[in-house]
Formats: C-alpha cells, sequence, structure tokens
C-alpha cells in the first residue's frame, strides 16, 4: 500500500512538472507571437508612404503636405531654415580646414546638391509622387496592400550604422570629427529625395509581382479552355488590367521632373566617383575601404529605381512566357486569339524609356556607370605605378 502511494505520488509529480512546461511553453509561444506582432505593425508603420514622406520631410526635403496654405507656409519655412543650416556648417567646415584640391571639389559637390536638392523638393512638391500613389490606390482595393516599401529604411539603418560605426571607432578626435559631420549631413541631406522614386518603382515591381502570380496559377490549374479563355480575357479587359494600363501608361510618359532629377543624381555620382578615385588613389590610398563603401553606398540610391524597372521589365517579360506556353499547348481559336491579342497589348505598351537620348531606364545604366569607373580606375592606377 506504501509503495502504492510513493508510485501515485511520484506520478502526480510527474504530471504536474508536464502541466508546468506545457504551460509554460504556451507563455513562451504567446510572448513570442505578441513580439512578433509588435515588429510586423513597426515594419508597416516605417515601411509605409507617410512614414518615408515624414521622414525626408523631418530631413528637410519638402512635400505638399496638404490644403492648409499656413501648414505649407511652415513646412517650406522649416526646409528652407534647415537648408541655410546646412550650408552654413559645410562653409563653416571650409573655413576652418585646409582641404587639398580633390576633397575640395568633393565638398562644392555636396554643397550644390544639399542647396539644389532641397530647394526642387519645395518647387515640385511631390505632386507627381503623391498623384501616383492616389491614382493607383484607386484602381484596385486588391493592391492597395502593397503600397508600401522597406527599402528607404534599409537603406537608412545601413548609411546610419555604417556612419555611426566610423564616427565611434575612426572619428575619435574633435578634427576628425568636424570633418567627418559634412559627409554626415550630406548622406542624410539630398539622398533621401531619391526615396519617393525607390518607392515608386518598388511599389510598381510589387503590383507586377501580384498579376503575375494571379496570371499564373489562372493558367496553370486544371481548367478547360473556356475557362483559360475568361482567365486570359479578365487579364486583358476587366479591373487588373486598368492596373497594368496605368502602370504602362505612367512608365511610358515620365515627367520631366523625374528626368531630371535621376540625370542629375547620375551625372553628380559619376563626378563625385571620379573624383574620390582619383584622391583615394593619387593621395591617401589608405582610406579606399571608407571611399569603397561611399561609392556602394550612393550609387545604390541612385541606381535602385534603374534595378527595380528592370525587375518589372522582366516579369513583363514573363507575362510573355506565360502566355506564348498557351500557344504550343492549345489549339482552340479562341484561346489564341486571346494570347495574340494579350501579347499584342503588352508588346505596345512596352515599358522601356530612356533617360535621356539613349541612356535607357534599366540595369544597363548601372553596368555603363560601373564599367566606367572600373576603367577609370585601372587608368589612373597604370598613370600612377
Amino acid at each position: 500500500f506504501c509503495s502504492y502511494n510513493v508510485i501515485s505520488v511520484r506520478e502526480e509529480e510527474v504530471r504536474a512538472r508536464s502541466r508546468y512546461r506545457r504551460v509554460k511553453h504556451i507563455e513562451i509561444e504567446t510572448d513570442i507571437l505578441k513580439y512578433l506582432n509588435i515588429i510586423s505593425k513597426m515594419l508597416k508603420v516605417i515601411s509605409s508612404i507617410k512614414f518615408v514622406l515624414l521622414y525626408r520631410f523631418c530631413l528637410g526635403l519638402y512635400y505638399e503636405m496638404g490644403p492648409s496654405k499656413v501648414v505649407q507656409y511652415f513646412g517650406k519655412m522649416y526646409c528652407i531654415l534647415l537648408l541655410f543650416l546646412k550650408e552654413a556648417l559645410y562653409t563653416y567646415d571650409l573655413l576652418i580646414n585646409s582641404y587639398s584640391f580633390s576633397i575640395l571639389f568633393h565638398r562644392l559637390i555636396s554643397m550644390i546638391l544639399i542647396l539644389v536638392v532641397p530647394l526642387a523638393s519645395v518647387v515640385n512638391k511631390e505632386i507627381h509622387f503623391m498623384k501616383y500613389m492616389l491614382e493607383l490606390n484607386d484602381h484596385s482595393r486588391d493592391f492597395r496592400e502593397n503600397l508600401n516599401s522597406i527599402i528607404p529604411f534599409i537603406v537608412t539603418v545601413t548609411g546610419l550604422t555604417y556612419k555611426i560605426t566610423m564616427a565611434v571607432f575612426i572619428y575619435t578626435k574633435h578634427t576628425y570629427f568636424m570633418k567627418f559631420l559634412p559627409s554626415f549631413i550630406a548622406m542624410f541631406s539630398y539622398y533621401p529625395y531619391y526615396y519617393t522614386y525607390i518607392v515608386m518603382y518598388h511599389v510598381l515591381y510589387n503590383e507586377m509581382k501580384v498579376l503575375q502570380r494571379k496570371l499564373r496559377v489562372g493558367l496553370t490549374e486544371d481548367l478547360t479552355e473556356d475557362e483559360k479563355i475568361n482567365v486570359i480575357q479578365r487579364f486583358r479587359s476587366s479591373s487588373v488590367p486598368s492596373v497594368i494600363r496605368f502602370l504602362f501608361k505612367t512608365l511610358n510618359k515620365p515627367s520631366k521632373t523625374i528626368r531630371i532629377t535621376l540625370s542629375f543624381g547620375v551625372v553628380t555620382q559619376w563626378l563625385r566617383m571620379m573624383n574620390m578615385a582619383y584622391y583615394n588613389i593619387s593621395e591617401n590610398f589608405q582610406g579606399i575601404t571608407d571611399a569603397l563603401f561611399g561609392v556602394f553606398y550612393e550609387s545604390m540610391v541612385i541606381f535602385l529605381p534603374a534595378i527595380l524597372l528592370e525587375m518589372s521589365h522582366n516579369v513583363a517579360d514573363d507575362f510573355k512566357h506565360i502566355l506564348s506556353k498557351q500557344l504550343l499547348q492549345y489549339q482552340d481559336y479562341r484561346l489564341r486569339q486571346s494570347v495574340y491579342d494579350s501579347l499584342d497589348y503588352i508588346n505596345t505598351h512596352s515599358m522601356k524609356f530612356s533617360l535621356w537620348f539613349q541612356y535607357s531606364m534599366d540595369i544597363s545604366l548601372l553596368i555603363r556607370y560601373a564599367t566606367f569607373g572600373t576603367t577609370f580606375i585601372i587608368s589612373l592606377l597604370q598613370f600612377k605605378y
């Protein structure tokens, strides 16, 4: 009897420990889900269009803030005052430090960018971007969840982390910190200007991926030919293609503001890259690591719209591939005619456009930039050694 009681007590202890472990496990899972939910909400906030615009505004880049004239006036005054403060800091840096011609040239380009870019934001008010988002939001409810982009946040955190690391571990003295401060100001003064274009083309890519998934799923399911005809016709003539028509129209007719802004960014980036390569190879080879990161970061921001556009081009080409496969599999006249009509539509509304003349807004722009930079660096090394 005593032995039975001891066994019963032990079994109760084992069951109690098991229940305790299950409860703790459930509590841990609940806490993890709660924290994941908080992180998810934070990511939604920082990837939203409103957050990107407010972040740019805090850095001195204006946008059309609302119908109130008073709010618009104070918003413009804030951006202009911040602009004068940045220019004053840069001027003070040039006055107290004696720089070589290369560094001076680099600083002057930054001063011009810090002056021109905020003024451009005050003039254009990001009206094109705001109109694009509003019209896209009105086209289809299915796409509203895609009207966000995490890329600007990732770009900002990358640059901020690097700059803080440089400030803590390298620029420890006051004089070096003052030399570091202008580049820090530059990074967060004019590069966020391109965030709206990055968001616009990232949203475009998201939309195209949704359309690609719907078309692929619709045509790969076990459907009759009549049902596939309906899928293709819906793709070409219902609410979904209204989004396609809007996206193609937006791409085929880029505003003059987009052309000028991106072209200006590409040209200034070429000048900064050449000057930085010349300085680090000819005068200060020890700083080549810092220079390489600077070139990589700046180029990433400038050319991200072109990269995202290239990705959207590839999705549009996949539309053609998916539809063309139907021509090889089926002989039904109506199905083939629907496919031909869809292919003609996609070919007619080409997604290719150029910034100026033969310079296409796609991955070839980045390839030309990288090729030119590599050739220039090799030439400098050959000349020096």
